[in-house]
Order: C-alpha cells, then sequence, then structure tokens
C-alpha cells in the first residue's frame, strides 16, 4: 500500500471568534493480491486410500445391496484467475470551517462545518467485473448470455457512490456563574464513515475474472495425478477454459452445461443501484466539576444512531427445492448462478450510554476511575464485512459475529439486537505513581522512575509497567 497526504489548517483570532479553516486530501494505493487465494487447488479426501487410488476407495462404504453408497467421494476445486494483482485506489477530499465564539467569560459557542467526498473505489486497470444492473433489477431469463448479463472491465466498483457529505455541527462550553468549578459541556452533529473499499474484491472476483470449480469422482472416479487420462486437476481446468470461451462467444446457461457435464453456476457479487456512505448522528452532555486544583468528578451521557451501514446479503439467490425452510423459493431466482452477494447500505445502529470519571492528581502522580452503563444495538456489526467478524469470546460468547442477514428476503428481521461488541458494563483503572526513590534514600540514588497500571472489566487484564 502507498498513501498519500496532505492537509493544511488556519486558525485565526478576530475578538471573540477564534475562526478556523482547512483543508484534506488523502489517497491510498493498493496492490491486492487476494485474486491469487486458491489459485493452486486443493484436494479434499477422507481416506489415504483415496489419495493413492485416484479418489476413490471402493473399501469404504455404508449399507449393503443396492443401497449401498460409497463414503470416500473426493473432490478437488480450484480458483482460475485472469490476474493474480490488480490495482486499487480510493481518495478522500474534505474542507472545514469552524468558529469559537467566546460570548462571555464562562460561555463559550462553537460551530462548525465539514464538507467531505469519498471516491468510488476504482482498478486502475479497469479489472473489475458486475451485472450489468443490481441482482433485484436484473433479467433473469436463462437463456439471455452471461457476456450480456455481466459487465467486464469496469473502472469503479460501485455503480455510484453519495458524492458530497455535508457534516454541520455544534458544541458548548458554560460554567454556571454561581456554581464554581463547574462546567457543563454538550455538542451535537453529523459525521460520514468510509465506505469500506475491501468490496473491490467482490467485483474483481466476479465471473469470468476469477472462477471457481470443483470437480468430484462421484460419478466416475477419476485420477488425481496431473497429466492421467480423467485427472481431477485437469478435469477442474478444462471447465474453466470452457466457461472463459463460452462467456465471450456469448455462450447461454445451457450451451455451458452441455459443453461441461455437470457444470456448476458462478457466484456473483452484486452492488446496489445507488450505494450510500455511512452517516453517524453524534450528541453528548457532559458535567465537571473540581474540587480544589488536583480533583475532579465528571458525569455525563453521550449516544449515536447510524444510518445507510453497509451489509452483504449472501442469500438473494438462495431456494429450497424440498420445502423444508419456508419462505424459500423452490427455484433460484436466476438458474444463471449459484450464490449472489448483494452489498446494499441501509442498516442502521444505534448507541447509548451514560460514564462516570474521577481523577485525582498529587505532585507528579496520578489515579483515574471511570465507569460507562452502556447499550449498543445494529442489524450487523464490523462495517458490514463479513470478511471481519468480531471474534466476542472474551466476553463469553462460544463464537463469532453473525455475518449475513438470518432471513435474506428479509434482512432486518430477525438480526438486529445488541451489537458484536455491546458491553453493558465497563470500568476502567490507570494509575501512575512516582516513586519516592531518592527521598528513601536522603535525596541519593536515582530520579524519574515511576510506576504505571492499568486495569479494565469486562476484559479482565491487567497490565503494569516500570518506566523512567
Amino acid at each position: 500500500m502507498t498513501t498519500y497526504q496532505a492537509s493544511d489548517d488556519l486558525s485565526k483570532t478576530i475578538g471573540n471568534h477564534t475562526l478556523k479553516v482547512g483543508v484534506k486530501f488523502h489517497r491510498a494505493d493498493v496492490s491486492d493480491l487476494d485474486n491469487g487465494i486458491n489459485t493452486t487447488g486443493a484436494l479434499t479426501v477422507l481416506t489415504l486410500d483415496a489419495f493413492y487410488m485416484g479418489g476413490f476407495d471402493p473399501s469404504t462404504q455404508m449399507g449393503v445391496g443396492p443401497m449401498a453408497s460409497n463414503l470416500n467421494i473426493s473432490n478437488y476445486g480450484q480458483a482460475f484467475a485472469q490476474v493474480a494483482e490488480f490495482p486499487v485506489a480510493t481518495y478522500e477530499l474534505a474542507g472545514y470551517i469552524a468558529d469559537d465564539w467566546k460570548i462571555k467569560s464562562n460561555l463559550t459557542l462553537n460551530f462548525g462545518f465539514r464538507l467531505e467526498h469519498q471516491s468510488n473505489p476504482i482498478c486502475v486497470n479497469d479489472c473489475f467485473a458486475a451485472p450489468v444492473e443490481q441482482f433485484a433489477s436484473l433479467n433473469h431469463d436463462p437463456t439471455i448470455p452471461y457476456n450480456q448479463a455481466i459487465q467486464t472491465g469496469r473502472r469503479q466498483a460501485l455503480y455510484g457512490l453519495t458524492a458530497i457529505n455535508p457534516e454541520p455541527r455544534f458544541g458548548f462550553a458554560w460554567s454556571p456563574g454561581r456554581l464554581k468549578n463547574t462546567v457543563v459541556r454538550g455538542g451535537v452533529g453529523l459525521f460520514y464513515d468510509a465506505f469500506p473499499a475491501v468490496v473491490a474484491d467482490n467485483f474483481a472476483e466476479n465471473p469470468p475474472l476469477y472462477n471457481t470449480f470443483t470437480v468430484g469422482t462421484a460419478a466416475n472416479p477419476g485420477q488425481i495425478t496431473p497429466g492421467t487420462p480423467g485427472n481431477l486437476i485437469s478435469a477442474a481446468a478444462a471447465s474453466n477454459a470452457a466457461f472463459v470461451s463460452g462467456f465471450a462467444s456469448g455462450a447461454t446457461l445451457a450451451d455451458l452445461q452441455t459443453t461441461v457435464p455437470g457444470f456448476t453456476p458462478p457466484s456473483l457479487a452484486s452492488p446496489s443501484t445507488h450505494t450510500k456512505t455511512a452517516q453517524v448522528q453524534k450528541w453528548s452532555l457532559e458535567v465537571q466539576h473540581s474540587f480544589g486544583a488536583n480533583m475532579s468528578l465528571t458525569v455525563g451521557y453521550t449516544g449515536n444512531h447510524a444510518m445507510n451501514l453497509p451489509y452483504f446479503n449472501n442469500g438473494v439467490n438462495a431456494y429450497d427445492p424440498s420445502g423444508v425452510f419456508a419462505g424459500l423459493p423452490s427455484t433460484p431466482a436466476d438458474q444463471r448462478f449459484g450464490s449472489v452477494t448483494q452489498i446494499n447500505t441501509d442498516a442502521t445502529s444505534n448507541y447509548n450510554g451514560g460514564f462516570v470519571s474521577f481523577q485525582k492528581q498529587w505532585g507528579a502522580s496520578q489515579i483515574q476511575l471511570n465507569y460507562t452503563y452502556s447499550h449498543a444495538l445494529d442489524y450487523i456489526s464490523n462495517s458490514g464485512d463479513p470478511n471481519v467478524s468480531f471474534s466476542n469470546a472474551s466476553f463469553g460468547a462460544a463464537n463469532t459475529s453473525i455475518g449475513y442477514p438470518e432471513d435474506p428476503f428479509h434482512p432486518f428481521r430477525f438480526n438486529y439486537g445488541p451489537a458484536d461488541y455491546d458491553v453493558r458494563h465497563y470500568f476502567s483503572a490507570n494509575y501512575v505513581w512516582q516513586l519516592p526513590i531518592r527521598r528513601a534514600l536522603m535525596g541519593h540514588g536515582p530520579r524519574g522512575w515511576s510506576r504505571a497500571g492499568k486495569y479494565q472489566e469486562p476484559c479482565f487484564c491487567a497490565v503494569a509497567c516500570l518506566t523512567l
């Protein structure tokens, strides 16, 4: 990754006003290597004999007579990529203006406005592929050729991304005249989170750019060793070659199934018609009181509401021919594809938290105690990317987070609840203790040694260090 960043800020005080303006530009160029995953292939066998015998072990069976079935079916899967590495670039351009207005000696107001633009992730050499329109609007007629349903040579990953994000903010600090050593602070504002550029992987791995084929020995036990007639490695390569050639020549699903017996439809990733940038509305209020010059107590509340959060819905082409799962269709919406993942941006989240903080300082030593009671709820955590699911085993959970909607056709029906990182009660303490070594040695010995430590709940981690 190579990053470029330039920023400049200007501040000027005019009477009771402190004006600030600034601009920022940030660009990231990434050499993405994800298309190299599984390009060497992976073989799955259940016994060592199956490996030696070309993927099929006739000695391992279940049942007798005509109902007997072989448990040892080997599978070979391999991904075929047009390019193993592709260049992705994103950038952000933003500017702001702010005014700290000191109306009175005990009252200051802050007005701010920020404007930013986030780029649509691009492939510098036009290496993205996507359906010609979002999957829900795509013509699902299976007789339409693949190359009329998928557009290749795309420069931008998304069909469109919110171009301009306005962010107004307001804050204040007030010290009541009759309550000495007390300050009331608060604020409210709009903020935007960067769209996760990791979605670029999904569109660089769409067919025909990155194809995965799995072949097995179920029907015709074959050889695994390369060069042997009918071997699984050659069969996977032949399937890929047929698909790439068929895509270029306008082949349909039926054409490929005829050319490649057992052809499995490829997976697909689809962006939304218009992708939105995640917006976060934040607000806070706190009261701080000082007891003398070295001790203070702060009580506050903070909250936020986020909207337009991204999430991956990998079941929009799901179906159940057996009818066991209520609500699923009996056939896929589009027979030309296997699993289809839609990247949507209409999830929400909420957070509310109250906190208390106490701080005491004496000389160069200090101690701070903090307690927070909060509740965080969302539809999906971690920017909606299932590839970076949050493992909350340290909080007592038995597994990682849910990365996809439970009901793909009603994505908000079952998923809203406590966030992966929701912590109702949180306590932390930290201290710095200036060691009295020289005083104990009557003015002799080293100076400047201190001991510091930190304790957190519910993380159950304590850290201490000795510093000079």
